[in-house]
């Protein structure tokens, strides 16, 4: 493995741990809520804050697919490969992107600030869009970089087993 292959595997290691910072902040964002959501009820009465089942999905399969993605990169990185931490960092990336879609296809990309607050005037507020148009584009950074550590061995072995013809 040559020192390029080492700075993408360690690149990719560095990326997960931050989709893991952000993931755990957004797990803890959602329990968080069930606290805070009687105080905001109480200082600004217009506003009600919701729980949504699919955030918690979302953040939770983030977590998974960042974890599985660290673990493919040092398992890379100290040439040790193992297909099941592949497969899991693929299969999880790709589910999230699929929930995603199906939340922006429902929503569109405030589809976070739709899912806390219902409709409410504040959902519709810009700052939601940015965060589901960074969240859309981390999830499927994600899963190309799964997808094609994944897929870049199997196609290297069908090549050799193509030569060796």
């Amino acid at each position: 493995m040559d020192k390029v292959e080492k700075a993408g595997f360690l690149t990719v290691s560095l990326f997960s741990v931050v989709m893991i910072f952000a993931a755990l902040t957004g797990i803890a964002g959602y329990f968080s809520i069930d606290f805070i959501s009687g105080a905001v009820s109480e200082l600004l009465p217009d506003v009600q804050i919701y729980t949504s089942m699919m955030f918690l999905i979302q953040f939770v399969l983030i977590f998974l697919s960042a974890t599985f993605l660290h673990w493919v990169s040092v398992s890379c990185y100290a040439e040790k490969k193992s297909l099941f931490l592949k497969v899991g960092a693929f299969l999880t990336s790709l589910c999230s992107l699929a929930i995603n879609l199906l939340l922006i296809f429902k929503s569109g990309f405030k589809w976070i600030g739709f899912e806390i607050f219902h409709g409410q005037s504040i959902a519709t507020h810009q700052l939601f869009s940015y965060l589901g148009i960074l969240l859309f584009l981390t999830i499927l950074i994600a899963t190309l970089i799964s997808g094609s550590i994944l897929f870049k061995k199997s196609e290297a072995r069908n090549y050799q087993k193509g030569d060796a013809k």
